[in-house]
């Protein structure tokens, strides 16, 4: 991506997308939602959770690679 700024509107806008997600599903078992993050550094594998951070955080590679619904998997996975 050439901009700087493009990227960061498109981080944003998955980050927004995924959280909604997030909410919806987590909502129906009433649980917190946990930090989200999107990572560049991520190669090795899709999407990791930490426990101690309660964060998930998903490779960038998979948002430009797959279909929405397979990131999701992804996300519910971790």
């Amino acid at each position: 991506m050439s901009n700087p700024d493009d990227q960061q509107n498109l981080y944003r806008a998955w980050y927004l997308r995924l959280h909604e997600c997030a909410l919806t599903v987590l909502h129906k078992d009433k649980l917190e939602c946990p930090t989200l993050s999107i990572s560049g550094q991520l190669s090795k594998t899709l999407g990791k959770w930490s426990y101690t951070k309660n964060e998930i955080c998903l490779a960038e590679h998979i948002f430009l690679e797959y279909s929405w619904e397979q990131v999701l998997k992804v996300f519910k996975h971790e």
